[in-house]
């Protein structure tokens, strides 16, 4: 986690305009076992720096649990990188972790607690969402100030009935 922290004040400190992304295609990171804490800085870096033109981070398949989703969350509540639009393959890749219900909980709290955020899709298809997720998810929803939100994934989940019912009035 301290090397991470120290790779994201470079992040968040860089004006490269040829740095836009963290993963195969930029900054590869991948399987470096960072950790929650880890990725929780980088994203934090990323996120509070207003000179960076990182637009996308890969932390797909990378161990992150319902700690670093918090973490992530805070970073993301607090962004004022104006260039991260979406959460799923092309822009914060989360696909693939341990977040939990908790952890999706803690991202949507954020990104609909946030009204400088500028994230405009998320992709949480097939994370297994279950109910308690849906209602966390439905109340962030409910509560939503972040006015760029307009597309949500929620696909291939444990979504049942009372999940349903926990998301209908938040979209209705």
């Amino acid at each position: 986690p301290e090397g991470a922290k120290l790779i994201g004040q470079a992040l968040g400190n860089s004006v490269n305009p040829s740095l836009t992304s963290v993963g195969e295609d930029g900054l590869n990171l991948k399987d470096n076992q960072l950790g929650d804490e880890g990725w929780g800085a980088i994203f934090a870096a990323v996120c509070s720096s207003k000179v960076s033109k990182i637009t996308s981070i890969d932390a797909s398949n990378e161990d992150i649990g319902p700690d670093g989703a918090e973490l992530i969350g805070q970073a993301l509540r607090n962004s004022v990188n104006a260039s991260i639009t979406s959460i799923g393959k092309d822009g914060l890749n989360l696909k693939g972790n341990e977040l939990g219900d908790e952890g999706w909980g803690a991202i949507f709290a954020a990104i609909c607690g946030s009204e400088a955020s500028k994230i405009a899709s998320v992709d949480a298809s097939s994370e297994a969402i279950g109910p308690k997720g849906a209602k966390l998810i439905g109340q962030a929803l409910r509560n939503s100030v972040n006015a760029s939100l307009t597309s949500i994934d929620l696909s291939m989940n444990s979504l049942n009935e009372e999940a349903a019912k926990a998301l209908g009035p938040a979209i209705a």
